[in-house]
C-alpha cells in the first residue's frame, strides 16, 4: 500500500511545479488585456515544459 501513495505523490509533483510556474508568471503580469493574452501565456508555459519532459524522457 505505501508504494501506491508514493506514486501518486511522485505523479502530482510535476504538474504542481507546472501550477506554480503559471502562478508566478501572472503574478508578474497582473493584468491581462484579454483573455486571448491570458491563454498565450499559459500554452507557453505548458509548451515549454512539454519540451523539457520530452528531451528528458526520449533521451533515456
Amino acid at each position: 500500500m505505501p508504494n501506491y501513495f508514493q506514486r501518486k505523490v511522485r505523479t502530482s509533483n510535476p504538474i504542481e511545479r507546472i501550477f506554480r510556474e503559471v502562478r508566478r508568471r501572472t503574478r508578474t503580469i497582473l493584468c491581462f488585456t484579454n483573455r486571448l493574452s491570458a491563454d498565450r501565456m499559459l500554452y507557453a508555459v505548458l509548451a515549454y515544459q512539454n519540451r523539457q519532459w520530452d528531451e528528458a524522457y526520449l533521451t533515456k
